[in-house]
């Protein structure tokens, strides 16, 4: 379990990160981009940014490589911010729990619309014993 210095310090830069991101970089390329979390090393060395945005494909690739051409500048801004005698060197990772996330709730959605559409089709009705078969009953 990280210590709470540790925790108080990857929240700082969760905060630092996505303000920059969202109001700082003029990139085309960044979209929606959000900050989901930040894992920093015990020795503060180190810091893995996890990121999430809607795009997929290309449009991801595309935000990937900006949000990698600005990892200096994101870097300095955070080793501004902070009272470190180092400022840890960042890292930006595709965070993919959300995409897990989103792919499960589309798959429950359609599992319950399945359910949902079988419960509600019609039934054939049962002929009762009284009546006579419905082929006799037409001619």
């Amino acid at each position: 379990m990280a210590s709470r210095g540790l925790k108080r310090l990857q929240d700082a830069i969760l905060r630092k990160a996505a303000t920059v991101i969202q109001r700082d970089l003029a990139d085309p390329r960044i979209g929606m981009v959000t900050v989901t979390k930040v894992k920093l090393s015990s020795d503060f060395e180190g810091c893995r940014i996890y990121w999430s945005c809607l795009e997929e494909g290309g449009a991801r690739r595309a935000t990937a490589a900006a949000m990698e051409a600005a990892r200096p500048y994101v870097q300095r801004a955070i080793a501004e911010s902070m009272r470190l005698r180092r400022a840890p060197i960042i890292q930006f990772e595709f965070d993919e729990s959300i995409e897990g996330v989103d792919r499960m709730t589309r798959l429950l959605r359609d599992v319950r619309a399945e359910d949902d559409a079988r419960h509600a089709a019609p039934s054939t009705p049962e002929p009762t014993p009284d009546a006579p078969p419905a082929s006799l009953t037409d001619a």
